[in-house]
């Protein structure tokens, strides 16, 4: 029975329209992946930065440092891990820093994922994004450019439709309330306002 319906599902012109637009849409992309890179071994090459996590981390993966390996909280990671991924790149010091960062990974993932859906990253990169996400969740900010990044951070959270452990949660709202009571109080000074062209 329950097979029969799959059947009917896979036979329906709709659900056949659907399935075709989504690969259409799958190649588009990675044929806009390939042709910024300028070919498909370019793309899959390492970046710098993948180069110099790879390079730092390479005692920890001959260890058997794998993507499952890596904590998924950054308090729990093994002491050789933080120095490794923290060490291997300059590390941001400030939320806007660690933002701009992520950003530049997630674009790399989703260049990837655009050529083969079931890629996954590796353990010394996630090791690197975790160690910023936990940046963005906790680090207090300095600028109104960091509290802006703190935002964007958790509208991406959001976006990304599933939950997350709700200390980390609860620790990204502490610390926006923290941003808040510091740009309220002068801690953090306003953003400057756009100067106007012509005469005053």
């Amino acid at each position: 029975m329950f097979l029969e319906v799959l059947k009917r599902l896979d036979d329906d012109p709709g659900m056949r329209a659907m399935r075709e637009a989504r690969a259409r849409e799958r190649g588009e992309r990675a044929a806009e992946v390939v042709a910024r890179y300028g070919g498909e071994e370019a793309a899959w090459a390492d970046t710098v930065e993948e180069a110099a996590l790879e390079s730092a981390c390479r005692h920890l993966r001959e260890g058997g440092l794998g993507l499952f390996d890596v904590p998924a909280n950054v308090r729990d990671f093994p002491d050789a891990l933080r120095r490794a991924a923290m060490e291997a790149l300059p590390f941001p010091d400030t939320v806007a820093g660690a933002w701009d960062e992520h950003a530049r990974w997630e674009r790399r993932a989703d260049d990837l994922a655009a050529l083969n859906p079931d890629w996954s990253p590796s353990g010394p990169t996630e090791a690197r994004r975790r160690l910023l996400e936990d940046v963005l969740d906790r680090l207090p900010a300095r600028t109104f450019a960091d509290v802006q990044a703190r935002l964007s951070w958790m509208q991406h959270v959001l976006d990304l439709g599933f939950t997350r452990d709700i200390a980390e949660d609860q620790a990204c709202l502490d610390a926006l309330k923290a941003d808040v009571e510091a740009l309220g109080s002068g801690a953090i000074p306003p953003a400057a306002a756009p100067r106007r062209e012509g005469r005053a």
